[in-house]
């Protein structure tokens, strides 16, 4: 198996991003296994490879909790 854990770090996900956090840590733990490799990407205002392929539940772990927000101030209205 081989896949990719993306997450959304733009603002409008500011308080979901602890769950998929925790709930992303937890399917590595139950689902990766040695001969697995997964990777981790972020997207926001721009697009970041977190983690590269591994399958290391360590560094899955450390990127998955490296992420942080991205971004200005959300507002779901559009001036104009």
């Amino acid at each position: 198996l081989t896949l990719g854990i993306i997450f959304d770090v733009s603002v409008s996900q500011e308080n979901l991003l602890d769950e998929e956090k925790r709930s992303a840590k937890a399917f590595v733990d139950n689902v990766i296994t040695e001969k697995d490799l997964a990777f981790v990407i972020s997207f926001g205002p721009d697009s970041r490879l977190e983690q590269d392929l591994t399958s290391s539940h360590r560094m899955l772990a450390e990127a998955i909790d490296d992420l942080e927000i991205r971004g200005g101030v959300y507002s779901p209205v559009t001036p104009g």
